[in-house]
């Protein structure tokens, strides 16, 4: 086993462009980082060749193949897996396939690990780059009761050199080995959405997680035709609202708490299902999207975790729907 000092870990699936961006942007750092590890979530032969040309052009890449897509929590658990057993590394950076460090983004962070002793995370403010804006809600508070994540600072020019937060995405928090070992690895039973706000959050339970003002990350921007009205993505909404289930159960400091937060949850999901038999645009999906929630519902409260629902199946079944224009 190598004792490596920064190795840098990115989940992807299908994206070599936005990847090969985000591997231009690690290598061109001011301070090196020694290994990058991609993880391969079981993208298209097209792609996984275009992986392999990349590992042999790169001496310091390492790619992880997996044979099913693990989403980006499986990935990721399975990436520092790997830099732990074959490199343990004092420093995990982690980011999205779409994440592009500026060149001092990685000697912006670490100039703090001299001040501090108890240190789990260290994480760049996070720029928009299609908006031109900074994407402030991926530093999150954690709410009272648990259930939102509340942005930790709305404005960038608000921010201190430091700012102490609950948690943050998965765009670029450089994890020290204090805290991997002091709190494990990301929960690859959660699949996707949620598993960044639980780890890092686990994390600053034992440890401190700072946002380093100087430090700042490129990331895309959420294209506009995503947020528009499309069933065939609300397999999504199921992950999130049943991992926040989950989410709710780990940090509950009291059981009463915990009622009460899950009782808030569900109150919150009831009014949806109130609108979605409301509102004229839910027309020929009302069942299928309550019994989604439903489904979220009953699988948080009883603790279900993993791949739950393939997202694959899940769009093949709402493009027969869309094809079919009746309600199932």
């Amino acid at each position: 086993m190598e004792n490596m000092h920064v190795v840098a870990i990115t989940v992807t699936f299908n994206r070599i462009k936005t990847l090969k961006n985000t591997i231009n942007a690690l290598a061109n750092q001011s301070l090196k980082v020694d290994k990058i590890i991609i993880v391969d979530n079981f993208s298209n032969i097209e792609s996984r060749n275009k992986l392999k040309l990349l590992e042999e052009y790169y001496d310091n890449i390492d790619v992880i193949y997996l044979n099913e897509n693990k989403g980006g929590a499986g990935g990721f658990f399975e990436g520092m897996k790997y830099a732990l057993e074959k490199y343990n590394p004092k420093w995990y950076w982690i980011m999205d396939d779409d994440a592009y460090p500026r060149p001092n983004c990685l000697n912006n962070l670490l100039q703090e690990e001299k001040e501090f002793s108890n240190i789990g995370a260290l994480c760049p403010v996070v720029y928009g780059i299609d908006k031109n804006k900074y994407q402030m809600y991926h530093h999150k508070y954690i709410s009272k009761y648990k259930i939102n994540d509340i942005t930790a600072v709305k404005d960038y020019t608000d921010l201190n050199k430091l700012t102490n937060i609950d948690a943050n995405a998965f765009v670029g928090p450089l994890i020290s080995d204090t805290a991997v070992r002091k709190c494990g690895l990301p929960k690859e039973e959660l699949f996707i959405y949620g598993d960044d706000t639980e780890y890092t959050h686990r994390i600053a339970q034992k440890l401190e997680l700072y946002l380093v003002k100087e430090a700042i990350i490129d990331h895309q921007d959420i294209v506009e035709s995503a947020l528009k009205f499309n069933p065939k993505v609300w397999w999504k909404d199921y992950y999130m609202i049943r991992n926040r289930f989950l989410f709710i159960d780990e940090f509950k400091r009291t059981n009463a708490e915990g009622v009460c937060s899950k009782t808030i949850y569900l109150l919150k999901i009831f009014k949806q299902m109130c609108a979605i038999i409301v509102k004229n645009k839910y027309k020929n999906y009302k069942i299928i999207r309550i019994k989604l929630l439903f489904k979220a519902i009953t699988d948080g409260m009883l603790g279900k975790t993993g791949k739950t629902i393939d997202p694959s199946e899940f769009m093949k079944k709402i493009s027969l729907k869309c094809n079919e224009n009746i309600d199932v």
